[in-house]
């Protein structure tokens, strides 16, 4: 059993703590929660059987609501293993014994360096991968971080990366590298930790001196690194003992690999499978023993299990290293799936990639007509191999990484229409025919650094009139108001326009934005508020409406013409600046909010009646003010089935209401609904929540 979910108690109290009465007789209330409690234990014994972790509460969270919450209890990994792992055991015990050695610290160090080199494509990663699994399982160290350091990486990214390891939680906002060490050191002290460092080059990256922070934490702490070369981990500090060569597959044991990646799982006869072994078993010898050629070629096989197809593949010599085989299946894929891969070259390496958003430029830039078919060219390439699973968040959202070969070969088929630019000034200006960019400022860059880079955008990207993506990520110091201005008085044909930074300054975004007729993909994400021009409504062609996890987005004008925005489908941020008449939107997938206000068109509950396309979560609030039961029912939430979670909330201050329990009775959640959250509620359960068979075919049934 890979995953089990448990539902929480329901919590039903007043503010003053008493309980409320439901709307059902005592008797028979007591004997429908008698029977939700036998579920729940029932629940609670399978975890134990699983030696998965309980439902502790100890949040001190003493909000007053009802909250009926499927969550999941599988530990969160730092990176992602492929479905099985051939022949790395005795490499990953020599490692372990390495880790347990509390002899290797040195006397002024709390921590070690042990490293893992050898060549692009041998392995490195995913043994490392296999190592952090088993000692996050094992609980030897109190902390383990697992950081993939991209060539382009900065020390600050890196330590901010570190932090967001150690506590789980996102970095706060720092003025200067020494105020982050001083951050990093207090989560680290006296805690005996294991970093991994996946990817790390000589004389780019991060030295010995680099790991000053690291030394408050417990002895026995251990830093593992991956790199091409041995030369990398020696600068860290590691003794060349403890600098292990990746070992190469023996040959049944690689050829075992291979044929894991192009036949595990097919739907074959065992005749056909038998031949098909054969004809793999010589396929892998061309291979060189490179376990991502395994993976990528197998993955290609596997989707193709025509024995003619295998023996054209067998007698064919195009192998001779590990970026030819990449070649070779890169041309297999379908030209537009060719193209999206290509796409994702604009990224920094070690980027990870979240699928919802890649799908989504894949639309803005009209690669895909429908995010379904985004979804299955996203399939192919992770079924392929072409992307590969790094991490999921706290959400469900999934992050995907391109390997460092991968990265190349789409940086080389991609390079006529796009292009990267992270020297901050000093990057080289792109071709006047360049279609899609990146470009990203020198880390913990000056004052004059940032203007600088300011004035690269003004004097000079501002001049690609072919451009149809932006994305800029600005650093700390963000961007002023008059660079956006001369981004929309002259890039009229961007699909994407995205700028990140950490900057914390109030944001007016100038009226031109009004200019980019064709945009459908905005994303504009400060760590403060933003405020948006009334002339964000001509912005008819908009699709995804992005303002950032710390944003707040807000309008200085009269936001009457919002729902001119029909071809809107998703909005993301943690708070919505309300529009009246939203209920015209009826492509939306994604809101973060509704708020319903009392005797104010535009602004009632019914604005939901239409959204069923509605996806993830949805917070609404105010409902204070849904004035009668015909009103509740026409929000027809039954109905947006897409949606896993619900919040229904009453406002703090809102005072007793007689129709209270009538609204919410007409307020039943779709089927399917995994966290149901209701705040502030002062009345007796509805119907549907005590049913039992509401309880087995809704929120119920759908956590367990």
């Amino acid at each position: 059993m890979s995953k089990i979910y448990f539902v929480d108690r329901v919590i039903v109290q007043n503010a003053d703590g008493t309980k409320l009465t439901a709307g059902y007789s005592r008797c028979r209330l007591k004997d429908k929660l008698d029977k939700i409690e036998k579920l729940i234990e029932k629940a609670q014994d399978i975890i134990k059987l699983a030696n998965l972790p309980g439902n502790n509460n100890e949040s001190g969270d003493h909000r007053r609501y009802v909250g009926v919450t499927a969550k999941h209890t599988s530990k969160p990994t730092a990176a992602y293993l492929p479905r099985k792992v051939i022949g790395r055991d005795k490499d990953r015990e020599e490692i372990i014994s390495m880790l347990r050695d509390e002899n290797q610290s040195s006397a002024d160090r709390c921590f070690s360096v042990i490293g893992i080199h050898g060549i692009p494509g041998s392995g490195k990663t995913t043994l490392a991968q296999y190592v952090c699994e088993y000692e996050e399982e094992a609980n030897h160290f109190d902390i383990v971080m697992w950081i993939h350091v991209s060539q382009n990486f900065g020390l600050d990214t890196i330590l901010r990366e570190m932090i967001e390891q150690a506590t789980k939680q996102p970095c706060p906002q720092f003025k200067s590298l020494t105020a982050l060490q001083k951050r990093l050191k207090q989560d680290l002290r006296e805690k005996r930790f294991l970093l991994v460092l996946d990817d790390v080059e000589h004389n780019k990256d991060i030295s010995e001196d680099d790991l000053s922070a690291l030394e408050v934490g417990g002895a026995g702490s251990k830093i593992l690194a991956t790199s091409r070369t041995r030369d990398a981990l020696l600068a860290l500090g590691a003794v060349r003992s403890k600098c292990i060569p990746i070992s190469k597959l023996d040959e049944h044991v690689f050829r075992e690999l291979f044929l894991q990646y192009a036949l595990d799982g097919a739907e074959i006869c065992e005749r056909d499978r038998i031949v098909l072994q054969m004809i793999g078993a010589d396929i892998a010898k061309k291979l060189k023993g490179s376990p991502l050629a395994a993976r990528t070629v197998g993955g290609q096989l596997r989707i193709r299990q025509d024995v003619e197809f295998w023996r054209s593949v067998r007698d064919k010599d195009f192998f001779s290293d590990a970026m030819e085989a990449l070649r070779w299946s890169y041309q297999l894929l379908d030209e537009k799936v060719r193209r999206c891969f290509a796409y994702c070259s604009i990224f920094p390496r070690g980027h990870h990639l979240g699928r919802s958003k890649l799908i989504n430029l894949w639309a803005a830039e009209g690669f895909i007509s429908r995010e379904e078919v985004g979804g299955d060219y996203f399939h192919k390439l992770v079924a392929t191999s072409f992307l590969q699973l790094e991490r999921k968040d706290s959400s469900g959202e999934e992050y995907y990484l391109l390997h460092d070969l991968l990265q190349d070969l789409a940086e080389t088929v991609g390079r006529s229409d796009c292009c990267r630019i992270e020297g901050g000034c000093t990057g080289q200006v792109p071709r006047d025919d360049v279609r899609h960019l990146y470009i990203k400022a020198c880390n913990g860059a000056t004052v004059a650094g940032n203007k600088a880079f300011e004035k690269m955008i003004t004097e000079n990207i501002v001049k690609l009139k072919e451009l149809r993506t932006l994305i800029i990520d600005g650093g700390e110091t963000g961007i002023e108001a008059k660079v956006f201005d001369d981004i929309f008085d002259s890039l009229k044909s961007l699909r994407v326009l995205i700028v990140e930074t950490q900057s914390r300054r109030i944001l007016q975004i100038p009226e031109s934005i009004g200019y980019l007729k064709y945009l459908r993909y905005l994303s504009i994400e400060y760590r403060c508020r933003i405020f948006f021009p009334r002339t964000v409504t001509k912005l008819y062609h908009l699709r995804v409406l992005d303002f950032g996890e710390y944003g707040m987005l807000e309008r200085s004008c009269s936001p009457e013409n919002m729902s001119n925005l029909v071809n809107l489908q998703r909005v993301v941020g943690r708070s919505l600046g309300d529009f009246p008449n939203i209920g015209r939107l009826t492509l939306l997938r994604t809101l973060p909010t509704f708020r319903v206000k009392r005797d104010l068109l535009g602004y009632d509950i019914k604005q939901l009646k239409h959204l069923n396309k509605l996806q993830g979560k949805l917070v609404i609030s105010g409902l204070q003010h849904v004035r009668s039961e015909e009103e509740a029912v026409e929000a027809k939430l039954a109905e947006k089935e897409h949606l896993k979670q619900l919040t229904l909330a009453w406002d703090d201050d809102n005072t007793s209401s007689n129709h209270d329990p009538a609204v919410l009775e007409c307020l039943c959640p779709p089927m399917g609904l995994q966290v149901l959250e209701i705040i502030g509620y002062r009345g007796s359960y509805p119907g549907w929540m005590v049913d039992e068979a509401s309880w087995r075919n809704g929120v119920a049934s759908a956590g367990l």
